[in-house]
């Protein structure tokens, strides 16, 4: 059986972020439970895929997945041919669930849990738009680890405008002594069509500060590595073994399943989307047609360049023995001038059949990944 992994999305929210310009909708819960039975109509489809397959990850992703009933996630997950050994994860938003919701997760299957904290700061959450204060994060990660949730994440964000470097090294250390396991920490990019991108052009909230964020990200790779946990990917970190299994199998271009509207998947190499309208999207399902509004065949060409790149993400880097076994080249007649380039520069170190971005190499990344296109 061939490993696969599974992506649910979830569009609906409780409250749309200022910084979000994802698939996502605060003003369409009159649809959740007609989403979701076109939802279980999408996963029967693609059953001769999915029950053939071994699923190794599933993730409920978003939007807030959290935001409907628990019920809802825990028939879709019955679905879905998980095993024990299958990660399933779900990610919440503080203020959408409590011990009682988080229990039954539990008993569904669910075994990591990824909260939206991105600060514990309440000035900077209520800048951020979020629905939840300090005290309500600390409280649902308490109830996860109550309700028997060893696995759980949490993000936190900087380079947010008139965030200060004390406070985020305050999250951190709030996040490490509740003891999670996991916290992914990213950097903010204001997209178009977002309030943050309409305050600052108004001069409401100032331009994010490079350089502090820099020194931010600076922090967080000291702090958390001297407190145990191992830098595995640019924006993530975690305690050994609690590395993000689902998102590690993006990264080595493995092949998933995109489930929901405007969720993508990548399989046989073909990669492919549905349709991002809630109403289209549920209609073709209720007459047992799979919303699908974009479709790409990747040749050896694309896939290469995807599988450097991503796989460069990790800082484990990519492995030239694998790429040799992907595509019976050698990684050097490939790229050998990008990478002595890179090399020379101090962005990139090749060693024991890995080659990996260096230190430097994590600070601009962007530049590096610009040779491989």
């Amino acid at each position: 059986m061939k490993d696969l992994r599974l992506y649910i999305h979830i569009p609906f929210c409780k409250q749309r972020c200022s910084y979000c310009d994802f698939p996502t909708y605060d003003d369409k819960s009159y649809l959740i439970h007609s989403y979701f039975n076109a939802l279980q109509t999408e996963i029967a489809l693609y059953s001769p895929i999915i029950d053939k397959s071994n699923i190794t990850s599933v993730f409920f992703g978003g939007g807030t997945p959290s935001y409907p009933e628990a019920e809802y996630i825990g028939r879709t997950l019955g679905k879905c041919n998980i095993n024990d050994g299958t990660e399933v994860t779900i990610e919440a938003n503080p203020g959408t669930v409590d011990y009682d919701k988080l229990l039954a997760y539990h008993d569904a299957g669910i075994n990591r849990i990824s909260f939206g904290v991105q600060s514990f700061n309440n000035d900077m959450l209520l800048i951020m738009g979020r629905i939840h204060d300090r005290s309500l994060a600390i409280r649902n990660i308490k109830d996860a680890q109550k309700a028997g949730f060893e696995n759980i994440s949490i993000d936190l964000m900087h380079g947010y405008p008139m965030q200060s470097e004390s406070g985020f090294s305050e999250s951190l250390e709030t996040a490490i002594g509740l003891g999670v396991r996991h916290i992914s920490c990213y950097s903010l990019k204001i997209e178009d069509g977002t309030p943050l991108r309409s305050m600052v052009d108004k001069g409401i909230l100032p331009e994010p500060d490079d350089d502090a964020d820099r020194r931010m990200y600076e922090t967080a790779k000291k702090l958390l590595g001297a407190n145990g946990f191992m830098h595995y990917e640019i924006s993530n970190f975690a305690m050994p073994g609690y590395e993000c299994r689902h998102n590690i199998g993006y990264w080595k271009l493995d092949e998933y399943i995109g489930l929901g509207a405007a969720a993508h998947s990548y399989y046989n190499g073909r990669r492919f989307s549905n349709t991002e309208n809630l109403g289209g999207y549920i209609r073709s399902l209720n007459e047992y047609v799979i919303p699908e509004n974009y479709s790409e065949e990747i040749n050896e060409e694309e896939s290469i360049k995807e599988f450097m790149i991503l796989g460069l993400r990790m800082t484990e880097g990519v492995n030239t023995q694998d790429f040799y076994q992907r595509y019976g080249r050698d990684i050097f007649s490939v790229y050998g001038p990008e990478i002595n380039e890179c090399t020379e520069a101090g962005l990139l170190k090749a060693e024991n059949k890995q080659l990996r971005l260096t230190s430097r190499g994590l600070d601009f990344a962007n530049k590096v990944f610009r040779k491989f296109i």
